[in-house]
């Protein structure tokens, strides 16, 4: 799962938790997902190439994902993990119903594969530790992402691995400067700081961090922020919003910045902990 800015909302209903509105966002836009993430698929192939580097290191017993969504990095796991137990996890019913649909498990591994509603965010302590927890653009939906992979670190065994990946707070940069450009609230979702998460490891526990930048260009600033709502980021986490006004303003001038050739920018962090 992945940000995006804050849709107009001119609504003072009572809303439902965040964590359903999370998956129910998700839920309803499996299928744009699985067709449009382009940054979500790179980035799972590049997180693959890392889990291949460590796979010989991984313990025995079971690998979790947490947040599979449409199963982007779901069927390398599959590949890659042909002896573990793969608990399969989405808080979404609905991306999970896709993911199940979308991954190819071969008869041999067909008792090992399992799919559950899961919500990353509170996972409880079991008595059976994980091999390796495997979580592609998923905790910057999380309140506190340090908290959580402190949690997910403790149910790990001695040996087993956090292997992640998630947009960084220095995403979408070329949004922010038209903002105070033209003095409105810069709503994107806050994302995770990396220098900040990093503080929760000590050095030995990290393994391999990386950061890499991409940069992606739009026919206009409108197609950007369609794009962001079909993946179903449209989830604002802020109680900030622009009226109806403000975002023509925002589009308006970012088009005429750009020429109608709107560049945006994104830095993604792949990590991987291992529990000591």
């Amino acid at each position: 799962m992945e940000p995006l800015m804050s849709k107009v909302n001119l609504s003072n209903r009572q809303s439902p938790s965040h964590p359903a509105r999370v998956a129910d966002q998700f839920g309803q836009a499996a299928a744009t997902y699985q067709a449009q993430a382009t940054l979500q698929r790179h980035s799972a192939h590049h997180l693959l190439n890392i889990i291949a580097a460590y796979q010989s290191c991984v313990p025995s017993g079971s690998v979790i994902e947490i947040g599979c969504g449409t199963g982007f990095v779901t069927q390398g796991l599959i590949e890659a993990f042909p002896q573990h137990i793969l608990e399969i996890t989405d808080l979404s019913s609905g991306m999970l119903g896709f993911c199940k649909s979308f991954v190819s498990i071969p008869d041999r591994q067909q008792h090992l594969v399992s799919f559950h509603v899961r919500d990353g965010e509170k996972m409880q302590s079991c008595s059976d530790f994980y091999a390796a927890i495997v979580s592609a653009f998923v905790i910057q939906w999380f309140k506190n992402p340090a908290n959580v992979l402190q949690n997910w670190l403790a149910q790990l065994k001695p040996g087993g691995f956090l292997f992640l990946s998630f947009p960084t707070c220095h995403s979408f940069p070329e949004w922010r400067h038209t903002c105070v450009q033209n003095q409105l609230p810069f709503t994107a979702n806050p994302l995770p700081d990396p220098a900040l998460l990093l503080q929760s490891f000590t050095d030995s526990q990290i393994r391999y961090q990386e950061i890499v930048q991409t940069v992606d260009t739009y026919a206009s600033a409108a197609v950007f922020f369609r794009g962001l709502k079909a993946i179903g980021a449209g989830l604002n986490q802020t109680e900030q919003r622009l009226t109806v006004q403000q975002m023509k303003r925002l589009i308006q001038d970012w088009d005429r910045r750009t020429a109608n050739r709107v560049t945006v920018s994104h830095q993604t962090m792949f990590l991987v902990i291992q529990n000591l």
